[in-house]
């Protein structure tokens, strides 16, 4: 028989977490439990071309190996959306020295606009705008990495997707708690920051959970991440 085939109906390890078994009727979960014991009918069986237990959430959505429910994409945009406005909020706090500073060479550059033949660039030393907007740029991409980052290394996910009950694990391990690794961290902000610069790709990365099975993006991938739901 085919490798994925769904396994036969039976009782196994509720997906949903619960300390009983819920009930597989061949294609997905019902609303049946029983209390958790132990029977050899009861085991993962060989011969039907799967060696786990079925990979579907309770709710019917699909679930990482060992059961934890992936997080939708609506959850995943939200999340976004939230992180945007935080770290749009803390952006502005620290960008103001940095705007004032850009404020009379840019308010020059401007006039010089107006009554010069010959468009100036904003960037010429003379306005003293090319310094201070290479700083914004810098403190934007390291906030930007080090948010994301440190949430990841240390809570599994950022405050965006805390809110919205959704998280960061390794790929195939929904239970896995106290944040990734240093690494994993470290190359899925990475990753995540990069393709997001590049044009289309950043667009098909971001809408890929709508059709991969593991509902995984390009930096999912890269770092061997998938999104989980929390709660």
């Amino acid at each position: 028989m085919s490798e994925n085939q769904n396994p036969p109906m039976g009782w196994y390890p509720d997906p949903a977490g619960s300390t009983q078994e819920r009930y597989w009727d061949g294609n997905s979960w019902t609303n049946n439990l029983r209390p958790t014991y132990v029977s050899q009918q009861n085991q993962p069986q060989t011969g039907y071309g799967y060696t786990s237990y079925p990979q579907v959430a309770a709710s019917g959505g699909p679930t990482t190996a060992d059961g934890v429910p992936l997080a939708g994409w609506w959850s995943r945009v939200g999340a976004s959306i939230i992180d945007g406005f935080i770290l749009g909020f803390a952006l502005n706090i620290l960008l103001i020295p940095f705007s004032m500073g850009m404020g009379p060479g840019f308010a020059r550059w401007l006039e010089d606009v107006d009554t010069s033949l010959n468009t100036p660039s904003p960037l010429d030393p003379q306005y003293g705008i090319a310094g201070p907007f290479v700083a914004m740029t810098l403190v934007s991409v390291l906030l930007s990495f080090a948010y994301g980052f440190l949430m990841l290394r240390f809570k599994g996910a950022t405050l965006g997707q805390m809110a919205l009950g959704i998280g960061v694990v390794p790929t195939d391990n929904g239970r896995a708690t106290g944040g990734l690794t240093w690494g994993k961290a470290a190359l899925r902000q990475c990753t995540y920051l990069i393709i997001g610069q590049i044009p289309i790709v950043g667009l098909v990365s971001y809408l890929m959970p709508l059709w991969t099975q593991k509902r995984q993006t390009f930096h999912d991938m890269i770092a061997q991440t998938q999104m989980v739901r929390t709660r």
